[in-house]
């Protein structure tokens, strides 16, 4: 499927056994950077199923919060299979279960899109 934001434009590293990655520099403000790049981030999560971003240095909950606005509506809590806690509206921790124990699909239907 072709994009008018060519994933190619971000340099995504794909490597064998290792999550898509993507390096950039945005410490002069990473939520304006996401603003900028969402299309492409999202065709890139499109193309590969996952992204990590890593260089958006940010410093507080507040800065995730900003860029997860800028990227598109914030996560709710719709389950509580598993505890987490809410740092901010739309941050939350990860789940808490042993990594020894598989889980479930369940936390905000995500396996349902």
């Amino acid at each position: 499927m072709a994009s008018s934001f060519p994933t190619s434009l971000l340099n995504v590293d794909v490597r064998p056994e290792r999550p898509p990655l993507l390096r950039v520099d945005a410490a002069d403000d990473a939520a304006r950077w996401a603003a900028e790049h969402r299309d492409a981030l999202r065709a890139a999560v499109v193309e590969h199923g996952s992204l990590l971003v890593r260089g958006l240095r940010l410093g507080d909950v507040a800065d995730i919060e900003a860029v997860f606005r800028r990227l598109g509506s914030l996560m709710t809590e719709k389950e509580a299979f598993a505890a987490r806690q809410s740092y901010a509206h739309g941050v939350y921790s990860s789940s808490k279960w042993p990594p020894n124990q598989p889980m479930c699909m369940h936390h905000e239907l995500s396996y349902a899109h």
